[in-house]
């Protein structure tokens, strides 16, 4: 069994969980997607990588793709064999909550604005003293999850 490693975070990857792997397991890391060669696509039975490629050499023999990327949009399926599990990366749920949740505050209170206009004036004065709050609020909003 051959895993091929592709890509920056996937060399890195290999190199942090080289250990716990089992050692009849072959790897080849290729670093830079720009030098993976033939062979070593046709050889491959694990990818694990974060981006795949229509215009890469074949890869017929792979039979599990694993993301090291939070997503899979990046690793294009129809240059796989059909069928084969695409795995996402895991850990990293409550840090994407969080973030969304994050942006959605700062969207809907137009935090870069109010901070920017803070900092150039050293006061809240003009931004919502005389006027009222200058931000909306996402209780009652709609939010829609695609995907």
């Amino acid at each position: 069994m051959r895993a091929l490693f592709l890509g920056n975070v996937a060399a890195d990857t290999a190199n942090g969980i080289r250990a716990e792997l089992p050692p009849e397991l072959e790897i080849e890391i290729v670093a830079d997607p720009k030098e993976l060669t033939p062979k070593a696509a046709a050889a491959t039975d694990i990818l694990v990588t974060n981006i795949w490629r229509t215009d890469y050499p074949p890869a017929l023999r792979i039979a599990l793709v694993q993301s090291v990327a939070t997503g899979i949009e990046w690793i294009e399926q129809a240059a796989l064999p059909r069928g084969i599990p695409i795995c996402n990366a895991y850990g990293h749920e409550t840090a994407i909550a969080e973030y969304v949740l994050m942006v959605m505050l700062a969207w809907s209170h137009r935090f870069r604005e109010i901070e920017s206009d803070f900092r150039l004036r050293s006061s809240w004065a003009p931004s919502w003293v005389k006027s009222g709050a200058p931000h909306g609020e996402i209780r009652g909003s709609t939010l829609g999850i695609v995907g």
